[in-house]
This record gives structure tokens, C-alpha cells and sequence, in this order.
């Protein structure tokens, strides 16, 4: 894997902690369903006990505890361990900024079908893309992104691709959970389209940049 710059990974990582943070936002913003990472973090919530941050926190660590586990199987760093554990209070700072554009679109009541399902396409999208170039980063990654980031690594596929694999596992096993202790976790249309086209849009979104990784 070739080397970057410093100034361009930072660069990198805050383009991508801006798209990823204001797609997502507008997803929120109009409430058809969350990423499977949220999805399970509800699942999460609901097994424990505790609020939708906490649950987010455990669950990343969950994958974290993975990442230190697999470290020669999945080709980890400590270096790059700790600015992912980090990466959790970093990106949600950021994400937190742009609220303001989730209670603008909440707030907007658009009736129109088709301008709401544009809207969710695009912002998904963006969303995409901010992922995308996070990873190229390699710097603030949170632990399930880094998860998929060091498989397609190991394994030698696409990052998308490894993302479709890691979200398609999520979601079996959320739903396996969901149903077995009857968690009432809800798995709407923009769910699906979530899990089943972000990892493909990712490697789309490879095929227009062809950013090179950086290890």
C-alpha cells in the first residue's frame, strides 16, 4: 500500500466525517429507516438495558474487542486500534454538528413521494462517499468501520464488498436476536436499501475517485 501524506489523510478524513455526518442527517431527517449499525444498536439498547448512545458505544467496542482479537488474521495496528476507539467520541462530535440539518428536513414536511425518495437516494449516497473517503484516510475510523476496512484488506476484496458481507451478518443476527428475545426491532424500506446497496455504492463510489489505500 502506497503512503500519504499526513495533511492529504486529514484531509481525507474530514470530507469524509462531513459527507458521512450530513447524509446522515438527512436520512434522520427523513425517518424511512437507519443504517444496520443503528439498527442493531437499537437491538442492542433494547438487550441491555441502556440508552442509544451507550448502546452504540458497547456495540463499536464489541467490534473493536473483534479487531484486537483477529489482529494477525485481519492485518491490525495498536496505532490504528486507538485512533478507532477514539474515533467513537470524534465522529459522534461531528455527526452532533450537523443536527441542525435533520430537524430542517423533519421540519420541512415534504408530501411529494418522489422528492423524499430522491432526497433519501442522494443523502445515502453522500453518505457513501464519506465513508469512503474516511477509509482512504486511515486515520479517525470508527471500530465497525475499521472492522470492514481490515477485511476487505484481508480478505482482498473491495471495501464495499467487505461492508455488504459485515452488514448482511449484522443484520441476520440482529434479526435472529430481535425475534428470539422479542425486541421489537423494526426493519423498515430504508433499512434494506441501506444494508443491501451501501457496500455496493461504496465500490461505486471507488470505481469514480480510485483512491489507492494507505496502511
Amino acid at each position: 500500500m502506497q503512503e500519504r501524506k499526513l495533511s492529504t489523510r486529514i484531509l481525507f478524513a474530514v470530507v469524509g466525517a462531513v459527507l458521512l455526518s450530513a447524509g446522515l442527517q438527512v436520512t434522520i431527517g427523513i425517518d424511512w429507516g437507519v443504517s444496520m449499525f443503528d439498527t442493531a444498536t437499537l437491538a442492542m439498547a433494547g438487550i441491555t438495558g441502556v440508552n442509544f448512545g451507550n448502546a452504540a458505544v458497547l456495540l463499536h467496542s464489541i467490534f473493536l474487542i473483534i479487531l484486537i482479537v483477529g489482529m494477525k488474521k485481519l492485518e491490525s495496528k495498536w496505532s490504528e486500534l486507538a485512533l478507532s476507539a477514539i474515533s467513537i467520541f470524534a465522529l459522534t462530535r461531528v455527526i452532533n454538528l450537523f443536527q441542525f440539518i435533520a430537524d430542517g428536513v423533519a421540519n420541512a414536511t415534504i408530501d411529494a413521494f418522489i422528492v423524499n425518495l430522491v432526497l433519501f437516494v442522494v443523502s445515502v449516497f453522500v453518505f457513501c462517499i464519506g465513508i469512503y473517503f474516511m477509509s482512504k484516510s486511515n486515520l479517525f475510523i470508527a471500530p465497525y468501520d475499521r472492522f470492514c476496512l481490515q477485511l476487505s484488506w484481508a480478505t482482498g476484496k473491495d471495501l464495499g464488498t467487505a461492508r455488504l458481507m459485515s452488514d448482511v451478518t449484522l443484520f441476520v443476527i440482529t434479526i435472529i436476536l430481535s425475534i428470539v428475545l422479542d425486541l421489537g426491532v423494526t426493519i423498515s424500506f430504508g433499512t434494506a436499501y441501506l444494508i443491501f446497496t451501501s457496500g455496493l455504492q461504496v465500490n461505486l463510489v471507488h470505481k469514480i475517485f480510485k483512491i489507492e489505500d494507505v496502511h
